[in-house]
């Protein structure tokens, strides 16, 4: 899906009206770009670690720092590599072609909600199906139903739409706010840092409530729907990003 969403990027954008790298949000990086990059890493780095330590004071889990040298340096630089991947990959696709495109044809409140809505839906079909037996044209729609991820918990099932939403709002909030997307790929990347690391260094205890402190993903627990509202609030009213000298669109 990743590939055909990549192969199928430029024709989207052009037929959005989004015709070169700048507007999908990519501009040549100057020094307040680097800035915004740092400052977007540190508040998901942030945000994410603090939910680790509430999770450790509140004996949901407990501390697994009895790794190698060779561990810890494989797992850093894995987690580093993939929030980098992951988020040059989804903030190009979600907030600079989708986010980017739909803002065109509508007021830019109304294609966040639609892009963050799409984004956060899209995270659920995360399954590998079994093959059919026969190959037609509407296989992929009928394989779509058998990609959803199954939450048997409807309470986690809950939480985790919740905490897609916030971060996809989250993210495009800030593309708008800055007209590029170097804080909102340092904001993913911080944390998708964390989601690779917190079942590295921590272990869940097995009578801690599913449904609040959520699984290896993270997302599905109300714990970090509640501490992504609190860092989207304290961003929506104390945390402007600095300037870069360009202008912010469709305001």
């Amino acid at each position: 899906m990743l590939v055909l969403a990549i192969v199928g990027l430029w024709p989207w954008a052009r037929a959005m009206g989004l015709r070169s790298w700048a507007e999908l949000g990519w501009c040549r990086p100057a020094a307040g770009h680097w800035k915004l990059l740092g400052r977007g890493f540190l508040w998901g780095f942030v945000s994410l670690a603090a939910f680790a330590a509430v999770a450790l004071l509140c004996g949901a889990k407990v501390g697994n720092f009895d790794h190698t040298p060779g561990e810890w340096g494989k797992r850093l630089a894995s987690a580093a590599l993939s929030g980098l991947f992951v988020g040059v990959l989804e903030e190009t696709l979600f907030r600079g072609a989708l986010f980017g495109g739909l803002r065109k044809g509508m007021a830019w409140p109304s294609a966040l909600v639609v892009s963050s809505t799409i984004f956060a839906l899209l995270h659920f079909l995360d399954r590998r199906p079994e093959p059919p037996a026969q190959v037609g044209w509407t296989s992929g729609l009928a394989l779509l139903p058998r990609m959803v991820r199954e939450i048997d918990d409807g309470r986690m099932f809950a939480a985790a739409l919740g905490s897609l939403l916030v971060v996809g709002c989250f993210l495009a909030l800030s593309y708008q706010r800055t007209g590029n997307l170097f804080f909102p790929l340092g904001l993913h990347a911080g944390w998708v840092f964390w989601m690779k690391l917190t079942g590295f260094i921590t272990v869940a205890k097995p009578d801690a409530p599913g449904w609040l402190w959520g699984t290896g993903k993270l997302v599905d627990g109300w714990a970090t729907f509640a501490l992504l509202v609190l860092t989207f609030g304290i961003y929506l009213r104390w945390g402007q990003p600095a300037a870069t000298g360009e202008p912010r669109r469709n305001e």
